[in-house]
């Protein structure tokens, strides 16, 4: 990508993909139409997405870690197998989105909707999935381990968070919602109680 001309616009990237190019690491397409692209295993390594539209888009095997999606749409869009390693989602739209074995180790899912995403096999250790909408989700086979929530974290009937190896997040600072991991204090749910009583507190 370094040696390459910049990418200009969506259509620029879909000529360049449709005559081979699959490296795209980098590329600032922040607001851009995505919808229903299909894109298998294109690298997009911190690639700047916020507000881009990638609804029902198909990313299969792509390569977006550390990429910027913050407010992106990425309803129904086809992630399976892909590496999402480090990428900022905060308030992304993942509703119905496809993620099955797909690596989200330590993203950032603040404030994201997660509602009916399909997460089997789905890794999502060390997530911040504080404030995260996960209702009709199912999260069996999902990995969990060390990934943050909050009193706003919306899981399924009967889900426990303790069982998982999350981490109750509690924030320390004034406003409650400072958007880093590292300015609140993390518990480990103790049983089905997630007050004071019986919680360890973890280092960040």
């Amino acid at each position: 990508m370094s040696d390459m001309k910049p990418v200009a616009s969506v259509g620029e990237l879909l000529e360049r993909y449709a005559a081979g190019q699959r490296d795209f690491d980098g590329i600032n397409l922040s607001r851009g139409d995505l919808r229903s692209a299909r894109l298998w295993h294109v690298r997009l390594r911190q690639a700047l997405l916020c507000r881009a539209r990638l609804a029902q888009a198909s990313l299969m095997g792509g390569d977006l870690s550390f990429a910027d999606l913050k407010f992106g749409d990425l309803r129904q869009t086809q992630l399976h197998t892909a590496q999402l390693a480090g990428a900022d989602l905060r308030f992304a739209d993942l509703r119905g989105a496809r993620l099955w074995r797909t690596c989200l180790r330590g993203a950032n899912l603040r404030g994201s909707r997660l509602e009916e995403a399909l997460l089997q096999g789905t890794v999502l250790q060390g997530a911040d999935l504080r404030g995260a909408d996960l209702r009709h989700v199912n999260l069996r086979f999902t990995n969990l381990e060390g990934a943050f929530f909050d009193q706003r974290t919306r899981f399924p009937p009967d889900f426990d968070p303790d069982w998982a190896g999350m981490q109750l997040s509690i924030s320390t600072s004034s406003s409650g919602d400072s958007g880093d991991p590292s300015t609140s204090v993390f518990k480990r749910v103790n049983g089905s109680e997630r007050s004071g009583q019986g919680l360890e507190l973890l280092t960040p």
